[in-house]
């Protein structure tokens, strides 16, 4: 039930005790709509309300919100109870009971769940309610208040944070603005602030205004004067959007304006105001010192206060407001002196710090783990540091400044857990996995400029946090070919694009000279007339842009086109293979093509969807449930490469099942995703073996074993992946499902932007559309996709070919979609069923960017051959390489095939031969050694912080041998009794160990 307090017939049901109060309908204030309920008292009796009833069943999130309004302060706090009319007349206690305090003036919102929040210890569930009290303060004789948009109903959102009206909720609140708000800092008070402190601060800020103004654009170059015409224009709707917005003074100075509300209500909230108003009037002022924009800006500070954007406002829940809030710490910093001259500033900063949760900084940070998220950086740890440069400059500002840097090197350092963004292996996350797309380079390009705002000051960040964030930007720099990343990085934002940018510039400046490989990466990405980077070369700083972050400001372009005018020299794109253990990935590069291979365990989730019952208009990656599924995604066509150009159009009749290199079973769109569904987003698998192993970053391999634990328990699978310079040999073993659908590998699925480009099979060109084709068994297949790609099957019996239009939707669940696609899977039938010994398989070659006559003369004379294919390992020795690569899944068996005899751990091992005497052994363990879980979601605080654990792994190689040099965590013993060498060796973080061993001679 909903009072909106709109008309006189909202009052039926109230009422007050005859003669100690007042109720009526009031414009003076409102929060949704026009009026709101004036509740006047004269004596201590409640304001009843007996017109509504709603169930309240045990653990249910059946309650009460509202928003309260005080003109004036006051002591105490109102008392809600709430039970059932016929309990009440027997004089039982209230049902559910809580407090909101009062010392505050404007408006304030709560939200109580019922069974979590306010029922009485050791009384049961009501079952219902239909009464409810509202008791006024007992410190009062006589007060007002004004009540709107209250809604008690059998169903609310469960999101609240505690504050300083209803400090303590129940479980599943969000304690943590309360609880840093009630933080001292812990670092001592200096005594005075430094002349070097003081200049310091000064060069700080006057660093961050030209970013965020970029007040002397030379309108003589075509980005900047676009730039200047870009601020002009966001100015200019800043006033159109102040003046809709209808905000005005009352004769006794107070403002009055539409009602605001949290930024996830779906109503006209503080988001709004601050980025379509409030800053372009700050700018405004900053720029051109209008007068009637120092007025509005006033104006609007004033109202989004009263409105309820105040230090200890909760607004109900605070989630995604940290986001939200940038433009209102800019506008406090480009209006200080006006904010300071009329008594506003103090209450402006003091909002900030609340709603930063800036208490936080006043942690040691020394002794358990404290997590900064990729939110937080790209938003409060920023906007804390410019809070801090409108302090005054007094010893608390650098108490303050000291307390922040702190905070920020805690955040840059690598974390081996869930929690935390920098991980071992240069990956970022977020939501606790991989978040390549957003959400970590966000986080990178604001930590990237607050490493050139502080560099060359007392307060810069050391080397080894710029080591942590350099690292984290190579390592984006790996995954991005051109100006892409592979979509089974990117989160549940599969569009391409690229996501890192100015970070590789701010972080070169923040060193003298500018880092070499950082700039490098800047120069090789710095070209402005191409269409994907074009829109970051935008200032985009309004909700429409839909930038809701600032970080694309006028001075931010400014600063990148005077040092792309330095004419540093472009660094080369990457080249070799890489593992990234915490991401369950692998990459090979070479010339100008990225191949990917994307997997998931124990530790690495599936995928992130956003499904319509979180939000019924939005909805992302709803189809992506297989993208983990040992993906090979090949970025290898185009000018510059893309994902359409190499035939990954995800927006034009892509089939959700059938990713190449994914093993899966092939769904309809019903059954991939139901709209109805809050929780099929983030699994983790069953099994713990997923990553790779590396031969000096130029070689390596790539396995997972698939073990479903949640949509399909009995799908398993064993996959690998052998990467040889341009040759990528995959193997699967084991397969096998209870599930009735047809399972199948994809070797290629490839959008066409014409139907009859052509593709190569057996020795002839096919250019017909549609086309269908299948291979014999016992025959090979030669096959290249359209994009220069080859294929070699050794044995196609399996293997169907399609050329056809498809028929999908979008990513986004927007609507239909179609298109011409060529597609290859290998057929593992329904519901399929392994012997047990592997039998269930699959063998195919990729050949990236070849030719048909080298397809063919690879396929009469392959370099290598395949030893074993089953649960037990996946075993190849390659002839040209001199390398036995092994994938062993299973432990303490005597492996009859080259170096390797034994292994008491699941490992990945590479074996190369250098020279007649010495051999390059390269081992990861992929086990992560977490918490395990079933999905994200049952991750708790204590679990996210616990650390990825070491193992010693105990290999025994057939042979003598001794490790040339010395290796920490390394002990190598022979065995002359057996002819055998005991390795064993520490491994962490799914990372590759690489040891060089030579032959002991045995004496004659």
């Amino acid at each position: 039930m909903r009072f909106s307090f709109e008309e006189k017939r909202d009052l039926r049901g109230w009422r007050t005790p005859s003669g100690t109060g007042n109720l009526e309908l009031s414009s003076r204030h409102a929060k949704d709509g026009t009026h709101s309920l004036k509740w006047s008292w004269s004596r201590r009796a409640p304001l009843i309300c007996q017109e509504f009833r709603i169930s309240v069943a045990e653990g249910s999130s059946a309650g009460m919100e509202g928003w309260i309004y005080c003109e004036t302060p006051m002591p105490g706090s109102l008392r809600f109870c709430l039970g059932q009319r016929a309990s009440d007349k027997r004089g039982n206690a209230p049902a559910y009971a809580f407090q909101v305090n009062l010392g505050f003036t404007g408006w304030r919102m709560f939200r109580i769940v019922f069974d979590s929040d306010a029922r009485a210890k050791d009384q049961p569930p009501a079952g219902s309610v239909d009464r409810l009290e509202i008791w006024p303060p007992e410190e009062t004789v006589s007060g007002c208040v004004y009540l709107d948009a209250i809604e008690i109903a059998s169903a609310i959102s469960s999101q609240r944070t505690d504050d300083f009206q209803i400090p303590e909720h129940g479980p599943g609140a969000d304690p943590w603005h309360l609880f840093y708000a009630r933080q001292k800092p812990c670092r001592p008070l200096p005594d005075t602030i430094t002349e070097e402190d003081k200049q310091d601060f000064a060069r700080i800020r006057e660093r961050y205004f030209r970013w965020l103004l970029g007040p002397d654009l030379d309108r003589r170059k075509s980005l900047l004067r676009r730039a200047y015409d870009d601020r002009e224009a966001y100015i200019h709707r800043g006033w159109a959007a102040f003046r809709r917005l209808g905000v005005r003074r009352l004769p006794d100075g107070s403002p009055s304006g539409p009602g605001l509300f949290g930024h996830a209500s779906g109503k006209t909230s503080f988001y709004h105001v601050f980025y379509d108003a409030l800053l372009p009037l700050a700018f405004d002022w900053a720029l051109h010192k209008r007068q009637e924009a120092r007025e509005a800006a006033l104006l609007l500070f004033d109202y989004v206060h009263d409105q309820g954007w105040a230090e200890g406002s909760g607004l109900g829940s605070l989630w995604l407001n940290c986001l939200v809030f940038a433009p209102y710490c800019h506008a406090i910093a480009l209006l200080r002196g006006e904010l300071a001259a009329t008594g506003r500033l103090d209450r402006a900063i003091r909002t900030a710090f609340w709603y930063q949760t800036f208490g936080k900084s006043f942690l040691r940070f020394d002794g358990d783990f404290v997590e900064t998220n990729a939110d937080a950086l790209r938003s409060i740890v920023f906007t804390s540091l410019v809070m801090v440069l409108m302090l005054e400059d007094t010893p608390q500002k650098a108490q303050y400044m000291e307390g922040w840097r702190a905070w920020l090197h805690d955040a840059l350092q690598i974390s081996p857990r869930f929690a935390g963004v920098f991980k071992p292996d240069g990956l970022g996350f977020h939501h606790h996995g991989v978040y390549a797309g957003a959400y970590a380079p966000c986080a990178y390009e604001f930590c990237s400029l607050m490493a050139w705002l502080v560099h060359g000051t007392r307060f810069a960040l050391s080397a080894e946090a710029r080591g942590v964030l350099k690292q984290a930007l190579l390592t984006q720099d790996v995954l991005t070919n051109a100006y892409d990343i592979p979509y089974a990085v990117m989160g549940r934002m599969p569009h391409p694009g690229l996501r890192l940018f100015s970070a590789y510039a701010f972080l070169a400046l923040a060193s003298d000279p500018p880092d070499p490989d950082l700039s490098g990466i800047f120069m090789r990405l710095w070209k402005p007339g191409e269409p994907r980077v074009r829109p970051l070369l935008r200032m985009t700083l309004d909700s429409r842009g839909g930038q809701f972050l600032c970080l694309h400001t006028p001075g931010r372009l400014q600063i990148l086109q005077e040092f792309a005018e330095r004419r540093l020299p472009a660094g080369p794109p990457p080249n070799g293979f890489w593992v990234k253990p915490w991401g369950a990935l692998a990459v090979q590069r070479r010339k100008n093509w990225l191949a990917a291979v994307k997997g998931w365990s124990q530790y690495v989730w599936d995928f992130e969807m956003h499904p319509r019952s979180w939000a019924p208009k939005w909805e992302e990656n709803v189809y992506g449930r297989y993208i983990s599924y040992g993906t090979l995604q090949l970025l290898t066509s185009g000018k510059p490469v893309n994902p359409v150009d190499s035939g990954w159009n995800l927006e034009r009749g892509w089939d959700w099942c059938r990713w190449p290199g994914a093993t899966a079973p092939h769904l309809t769109l019903r059954e991939i995703y139901d709209p109805r569904t809050s929780w099929a987003t983030r699994f983790f698998s069953a099994a713990e073996f997923a990553g790779g192993v590396s031969s000096r970053g130029r070689q390596g391999v790539f396995a997972l074993k698939i073990h479903e634990h949640f949509y399909d328990p009995t799908f398993l699978a064993f996959k690998t992946y052998f990467f040889f310079d341009d040759e990528i040999i995959c193997l699967g073993s084991n397969i096998q499902s209870r599930d009735p659908h047809r399972f199948g590998t994809t070797l290629f699925q490839c959008w066409m932007r014409e139907r009859r480009m052509p593709i190569y099979l057996n020795g002839r060109m096919i250019s017909e559309f549609p086309f269908r084709w299948s291979g014999r068994k016992g025959h090979s297949a030669l096959l290249m996709d359209p994009y220069g790609n080859g294929y070699w099957v050794p044995d196609a019996g399996r293997i169907h070919l399609m050329r056809g239009p498809q028929q999908s939707r979008d990513a986004w669940n927007r609507g239909p979609t179609s298109g011409p696609f060529s597609t290859c899977w290998w057929d593992h039938g329904c519901a399929p069923r392994d012997d047990g010994y592997g039998a269930e398989r699959y063998h195919y070659v990729v050949l990236v960017q070849t030719k048909p006559s080298a397809l063919e003369r690879y396929a009469a004379r392959p370099p290598y051959r395949v030893h074993l294919q089953n649960h037990q390992a996946h075993i190849l020795e390659h002839f040209g390489r001199r390398t036995m690569a092994y994938a062993v899944f299973e432990t303490d068996w005597e492996i009859p095939y080259g170096t390797l005899a034994r292994t008491d751990t699941p490992v990945l091992v590479m074996i190369q031969e250098i020279g007649d005497v010495r051999i390059r052994l390269s081992l990861a363990d992929p086990d992560l050694r977490l918490p395990k879980r079933r999905n994200m979601g049952y991750l708790n605080h204590e679990a996210v912080a616990v650390p990825s654990r070491p193992s010693m792994v105990r290999l025994k190689l057939l042979g003598q041998w001794r490790l040339v040099g010395s290796e920490d965590g390394v002990s190598v013993k022979t065995m002359p009794a057996e002819d055998r060498t005991l390795i064993e060796t520490i491994c962490r973080y799914g990372l590759t160990r690489e040891l060089e061993l030579e032959r002991v001679c045995r004496p004659a």
